[in-house]
């Protein structure tokens, strides 16, 4: 019974490319001798493989994934991925994720040892579509039937016009047939990520695309697995004005993540360049990172915290400022971030000491960058406090003597750590 369905099948494909039977959905009707010269003169119209390309590309990414991102489980962040068909990049940029469309025209289809050599990398989720039901055939056919009646509208030839509506009908429902098709070849569709084939089943498109997403990412980005946990603009300020790490005198342990952030300050530092928080999100967003732009800023953040880091603007930020910056996404290229330079216990100890003697109340700093920055808070108040003191040298002439400390309690509460 199969073989003979089969060769059912053929004949009716064999009539139908000579113009004897006109094909709507599963039903084949005969044609008559003007529908037969309409017909083959569809088959003659000249249509774009490009025009092809988009139209297939409308049906599966928009019709039938419905998705522009990539949900990643495992954290929950949304990664945008490059769209291909048969190599050619249709939408997005071909830069860390790529999803690649192989049609029964592509020039290796068939060889697949060749396809997962090519697809060896591990940043593309090649789909290969089954050869079977001519889905760009019976796109090409759709998209030569809608030229042909735009051609030929408004024909005093009351037959052809009569012909045309039909025609105009029937491809009117034809794209929803075609969405069906494709969605039918992408629930068998091989599924292949870093030139291994996923065992994703078959069945629902959606979910099996998904599936085999999580694959993809983590292929794409092998450094992801480096953190843990869910970031926000709340986890940023969090670390910064968190004191735990710094109050109970233990050795500060820094994560791996935190620890490849700092490494790569350092080694930007060493080639003199300039580094700013938006290269560094930039930085660990792409491959082999993957981490998410309030993921990195975190990481900063509690480095700064840490005494390991320094960020300045024009000036040394403080800690209020930090967060400021930080969750500022048009702030971030004009953050600069260096190391922040290291100062021995005596130094910081005869630091504290001064602002003891020279305030008469104990410095709130727990490390040299929060002893500096409350030393530097303490000198601005006292800056205020001199220069309204100065003011009044109009009616106590000897207060202009105050006005040289001011200045100087201001230009120390400008003063850089070092």
């Amino acid at each position: 019974i199969r073989a003979h369905e089969q060769a059912v099948k053929e004949a009716l494909i064999n009539l139908e490319s000579q113009s004897y039977l006109q094909r709507s959905g599963e039903i084949y009707e005969f044609l008559t001798d003007k529908e037969k010269d309409v017909e083959q003169e569809i088959k003659r119209t000249e249509v774009a493989d490009s025009e092809v390309i988009k139209a297939l590309h409308r049906i599966v990414f928009d019709d039938v994934l419905r998705s522009n991102k990539i949900r990643f489980e495992d954290n929950g962040n949304d990664y945008s991925f490059a769209q291909k068909i048969d190599d050619g990049l249709i939408k997005g940029r071909d830069t860390d994720v790529v999803v690649n469309l192989v049609t029964p025209e592509h020039p290796n289809y068939g060889n697949e040892a060749i396809l997962h050599s090519r697809n060896m990398g591990g940043s593309e989720l090649m789909a290969v579509l089954p050869g079977k039901e001519r889905l760009l055939e019976q796109i090409r056919s759709q998209l030569k039937t809608d030229i042909y009646i735009r051609q030929n509208s408004g024909s005093e030839d009351e037959a052809l016009n009569a012909i045309l509506s039909i025609r105009a009908k029937q491809n009117g429902t034809r794209r929803q047939e075609l969405t069906r098709l494709a969605e039918d070849q992408l629930r068998t569709a091989v599924l292949v990520v870093n030139g291994q084939t996923l065992s994703v089943g078959e069945g629902d498109p959606r979910n099996r695309f998904s599936k085999a997403y999580q694959e993809l990412i983590r292929s794409a980005f092998p450094k992801l697995k480096m953190i843990r946990g869910s970031f926000s603009e709340a986890t940023v300020a969090l670390v910064v004005r968190d004191q735990d790490d710094l109050l109970d005198g233990l050795a500060v342990q820094l994560s791996e993540a935190e620890q490849e952030v700092l490494v790569e300050v350092e080694r930007q530092q060493k080639l003199g360049e300039r580094l700013s928080a938006e290269d560094l999100v930039r930085k660990f967003e792409a491959k082999p990172y993957g981490w998410s732009n309030w993921a990195t800023l975190t990481f900063i953040a509690r480095l700064y915290r840490l005494g390991k880091l320094e960020l300045r603007e024009k000036e040394l930020l403080s800690s209020v400022e930090v967060i400021e910056a930080l969750t500022n996404s048009r702030k971030l290229g004009g953050v600069s971030v260096r190391k922040q330079e290291q100062f021995d216990t005596s130094t910081v100890n005869a630091l504290k000491r001064f602002h003891q003697e020279l305030f008469n109340g104990q410095s709130v700093g727990t490390d040299a960058r929060s002893t500096c920055e409350a030393f530097r808070m303490a000198m601005a108040e006292e800056s205020q406090d001199l220069r309204e003191i100065a003011a009044l040298a109009a009616n106590y002439p000897f207060l202009a003597a105050v006005k040289p400390w001011a200045e100087q309690a201001e230009a120390m509460a400008k003063k850089d750590d070092g």
